[in-house]
């Protein structure tokens, strides 16, 4: 189980606030929220942030460095300006520490060479890094970054699970279409995993398709549910009419 504030979400709020706020989201939603740092929500009123910040580096086992297409120019500027800049130091003083920093890049960004950056984030250019991209490939780009960050800090102990009917549906053609066209795709992501003889309540589905983190109520974007696009949710009770009992 992850612990207090192991996951650090460094940001510039000039640069990718709107972005930074939806990973935010999905990180605390599946982590839970004191397991995510991010300066807006975790800062308590009246303390010193630069010693909150400092501490927070310190205890978290992976920063994660949201980059959007402002953010290498307000460092570069601010570096040769002698201007103050925490996001700078919150990423060196992890870098300093051998923390696992993982560059997320937003928007049009994606990377970074080491000759852009100041001596203290050079090693940063050389950090795996993942993107996420807006609209339908949001979701498949978080679930990869989640197992991801499961891999330094734990899975969480009431992860969140949908299942979806993929026999005794009404329209089986269509369901099949579903897992031959999207099934690989998922699995390679570590989204799906298929499930024999699953038991909810009175009802015993033959086999369903579990996929991992869906946040229903999304606007069902993603390849992951389009079969359901049709649905304003998508739980076990809206699924039970397409089911069949074993």
């Amino acid at each position: 189980m992850p612990a207090d504030h192991s996951i650090f979400i460094s940001y510039r709020r000039s640069d990718s606030e709107r972005e930074t706020g939806r990973i935010d989201d999905h990180l605390s939603a599946h982590f839970g929220r004191e397991a995510v740092f991010r300066d807006v929500d975790s800062l308590p009123l009246g303390v010193d942030f630069r010693t909150c910040l400092n501490q927070a580096v310190d205890r978290c086992q992976i920063l994660i460095a949201v980059i959007g297409d402002r953010w290498l120019n307000e460092l570069n500027k601010r570096f040769l300006s002698n201007e103050t800049d925490w996001v700078r130091e919150e990423i060196a003083r992890a870098l300093e520490r051998e923390l696992t920093v993982v560059p997320v890049f937003v928007g049009s960004t994606k990377s970074i060479a080491v000759t852009d950056l100041p001596t203290p984030l050079a090693a940063l250019a050389y950090r795996n890094a993942a993107r996420v991209r807006p609209d339908s490939d949001f979701h498949p780009d978080m679930a990869r970054l989640i197992r991801w960050i499961e891999n330094v800090v734990g899975e969480p102990e009431d992860r969140r699970e949908t299942y979806v009917v993929v026999e005794g549906c009404c329209d089986r053609q269509a369901l099949q279409q579903y897992l031959t066209t999207t099934a690989n795709r998922l699995k390679q992501s570590g989204s799906l995993a298929i499930r024999q003889n699953i038991a909810y309540e009175s009802v015993q589905f033959k086999q369903v398709a579990k996929i991992l983190d869906f946040e229903p109520g999304m606007g069902m974007r993603g390849e992951a549910l389009f079969i359901f696009a049709e649905f304003a949710e998508l739980n076990l009770s809206t699924l039970q009419q397409f089911s069949a009992q074993a």
